[in-house]
């Protein structure tokens, strides 16, 4: 039986074994990490710093290419850290930084073996209130190979089925076999349901509504946008041949959706491979129902009601990426062939302009829509395709229907 005396001797020899160890000097797996830290503390290598030095250490930021972070838990007072030329293969070691605040750390590798931990810590960062810019994210070497996978929802309710399919509006010719259980599930389809089936004549106000945001009249574009952006934005113009005074008045969204399309027109993707575009084809052979669940005009309701402030945000941003556009899009494809999920939910929770075009509110008046159809009496088989972002994290079409009680499974 331990007396007092033995029981604090116990204690302090504890503490001092504790103590003992936290002295060890960090070890780094990566010299670009190495060489960051001891550029912000006064070492000359890993086995100098001091243990006042990992504790109170607040700010790190470096232009160093860093791929791994191992090592840095050992700063535990740090609250800011910057790396944005790195590309971090596994995050995970930020979860052990109690005080940190704002992370940017440049680009995520998203291999099979590393997305969950890297993706699952930034969200769980974020959750927390942590100030983490968006990375940008690459693939190994390792890509997709065989059928697209896709997102794929099933839906059952009083003998009707649904599916639900995440589209790529604007793809490749390789986005194509899908995988067999896609196909299986739209053969079994009695009607097709669409955002907004683009093979129809686009109805008359649509061009109106058009004429109207080019015509704002209430603001000068140019002079509202910071200077080096409208200079760029003039100069894109210039380059496809549009006099930019016929944009001075125009919406920052219609503007964004203009610089879109000349950056898809010079891209490999098209609409003419887009997901939509494959299935509205096939079901007019089939001469199955088309459902939409959008107007042209509900959608750009959505981009007209966001605040100038963020149309403006948005499109600066835009400008500031043109440079990246088919590197992003080729990221995009490959999580939507890999079917990552992840990606899709990473991207809804991060991205603000997302979140500007009102993606939440779109979903829940889709999601009463096909809540409706689910209702009906019968025994129908819908197959619906809806971009992939609507199918991915909180508010989304499959969880809003799960809400409401339906059975909701999806088939990796």
């Amino acid at each position: 039986m331990l007396t007092i005396r033995s029981s604090f001797y116990c204690i302090s020899l504890l503490l001092l074994l504790i103590s003992g160890c936290s002295d060890e000097p960090p070890v780094f797996e990566d010299a670009a990490l190495e060489k960051a830290v001891l550029e912000n503390v006064p070492a000359e290598n890993p086995e100098n710093i001091s243990q006042e030095s990992m504790n109170s250490l607040t700010v790190l930021s470096s232009e160093y290419p860093v791929t791994s972070l191992n090592g840095i838990e050992s700063f535990s007072a740090l609250e800011k850290l910057h790396l944005p030329e790195a590309e971090i293969e596994n995050a995970s070691a930020l979860l052990e930084l109690e005080h940190i605040n704002e992370i940017n750390i440049g680009s995520v590798m998203l291999d099979q073996a590393q997305q969950d931990s890297s993706i699952e810590v930034l969200l769980e960062l974020k959750n927390k209130g942590v100030n983490t810019a968006v990375p940008s994210f690459h693939y190994s070497d390792n890509l997709h190979e065989g059928p697209s996978e896709g997102i794929l929802y099933e839906i059952t309710h009083d003998g009707n089925t649904m599916y639900l399919f995440g589209s790529i509006h604007a793809g490749t010719e390789d986005f194509y076999p899908l995988r067999s259980k896609v196909e299986n599930a739209y053969k079994e389809a009695d009607q097709l349901a669409v955002e907004y089936d683009i093979t129809v004549e686009e109805p008359p106000e649509l061009e109106e509504a058009w004429m109207e945001s080019l015509y704002d009249g209430e603001f000068s574009l140019y002079e509202e946008m910071e200077e080096d952006s409208a200079k760029e934005l003039k100069n894109l113009l210039s380059r496809n041949h549009i006099d930019s005074s016929v944009l001075a008045n125009a919406d920052p969204w219609l503007v964004s959706l203009i610089i879109s399309d000349l950056a898809l027109e010079k891209s490999s993707f098209t609409p003419e491979y887009g997901v939509d575009l494959y299935f509205l084809e096939k079901s007019h052979t089939r001469n199955l129902s088309v459902i939409s669940l959008e107007t042209p005009s509900d959608q750009l309701r959505y981009m007209d009601e966001q605040p100038f402030d963020e149309q403006l945000t948005d499109l600066e941003k835009q400008i500031e990426t043109l440079d990246t556009y088919e590197e992003d899009l080729n990221i995009l494809s490959e999580a939507w062939k890999k079917g990552d999920i992840d990606f899709f939910r990473f991207l809804r929770t991060f991205d603000e302009q997302t979140e500007h075009l009102g993606m939440d509110e779109r979903d829940e008046m889709m999601a009463e829509k096909l809540a409706n159809l689910l209702n009906e009496n019968g025994s129908f088989t819908t197959f619906v395709v809806v971009g992939s972002l609507h199918l991915a994290g909180e508010n989304s079409i499959p969880s809003l229907l799960e809400e409401e009680g339906f059975k909701v499974q999806r088939h990796d």
